[in-house]
């Protein structure tokens, strides 16, 4: 009798405890660690930033119960990769580029179009104005957006061609990273020799001369130093490139509704002050590409005009592929509002 009364003391012990902490909601001294990959190299710019000011601000905000364990400089694949990893829980999240932003949360795509915004306070007001919007199609997909950070805004580099003018496109042998929009962005401004490589394969194309030309942001040619191999840099800001921190919903709700509201809460403090110290960095890297010794190439206004016009017709052509024409027309009427008032 008394072995019984024993088992039964067991169970109720483990009935109650699913009540008083259910599954997925932490307890005050669980510690919850979480493994995230980025292609950024740990001791450069956007990883470093990370480090220095994410990280201990994580650490002093949930008291130590969220701990991430990350793999830098591509040690556990690309953003493909990360996508894959996530969903055999290998990994719990990632920190992705652009191109893995659309990979993961497609309707994110509708940020990078081409000439889509002129500056980062546009971007910004876009941030504030839709961001639940991507939260929500985030979570569609059994995922998490942590933090929307930057890219930057892309320039067009190129080892053998001055690209300021639309002949030069076609005359280059250009290298397509970023997925099928920058494709039929090539495409569209003429452009016939046309190589895809995964991101991680980028620098060895160039080195090697598989393609010549190519768009990205400066702080990724600074720390690849692919600037060695680069001859003319045309700054024209042809996109804007978000960079995301994704996680597996399950992991996410791992933590419990305060550390999660804590987290969020840090958007518009801590992110935000991350975001404005890698815009500095990137202003740096642009700088430091003329101390290189890059060319800069010099465009028209007709001829940037010319471009502009080409590249905007992809808008309406990409939606209803990744992003819907109802949500299109919800970020162009927000950018219409905040130009106005400007």
């Amino acid at each position: 009798m008394h072995k019984y009364k024993k088992a039964f003391l067991v169970l109720m012990v483990i009935f109650l405890s699913g009540i008083v902490c259910p599954p997925g909601i932490l307890a005050q001294n669980d510690v919850v660690i979480a493994k995230i990959a980025s292609l950024a190299p740990k001791n450069v710019g956007w990883a470093r930033n990370i480090r220095k000011i994410i990280m201990p601000a994580i650490k002093r905000v949930t008291k130590g119960q969220l701990r991430i364990k990350w793999y830098w400089g591509g040690i556990k694949g690309d953003d493909a990769d990360y996508l894959v990893k996530m969903k055999n829980k290998e990994l719990d999240g990632g920190a992705f580029t652009g191109y893995g932003v659309a990979q993961a949360i497609p309707e994110m795509e509708i940020l990078e179009l081409p000439f889509m915004f002129k500056n980062y306070q546009e971007v910004d007001y876009i941030r504030d104005k839709m961001m639940a919007r991507f939260d929500g199609f985030a979570q569609k997909r059994g995922l998490k957006l942590i933090m929307w950070a930057d890219q930057d805004f892309d320039q067009i580099y190129s080892t053998k061609f001055r690209m300021a003018n639309l002949n030069d496109f076609k005359s280059a042998r250009v290298l397509n990273w970023y997925g099928p929009l920058e494709y039929k962005m090539f495409q569209e401004l003429g452009a016939t020799d046309i190589i895809t490589k995964s991101i991680s394969a980028t620098t060895s194309a160039i080195r090697k001369g598989e393609a010549d030309t190519f768009i990205a942001p400066a702080v990724w040619m600074v720390g690849s130093q692919l600037y060695t191999s680069i001859k003319f840099i045309n700054p024209l800001k042809v996109r804007y490139s978000p960079s995301a921190m994704i996680i597996n919903m399950q992991s996410w709700n791992k933590l419990s509704p305060a550390v999660q509201e804590t987290v969020i809460k840090m958007r518009k403090t801590v992110f935000y002050d991350f975001l404005l110290k890698c815009r500095k960095d990137n202003k740096l890297a642009l700088k430091a590409l003329d101390k290189y010794g890059l060319t800069v190439s010099k465009m028209n206004f007709m001829t940037r005009k010319e471009i502009e016009n080409k590249c905007k017709r992809l808008w309406d052509l990409r939606a209803g592929k990744s992003y819907s024409k109802d949500l299109l027309e919800e970020l162009k009427s927000h950018l219409k509002d905040f130009r106005a008032s400007k």
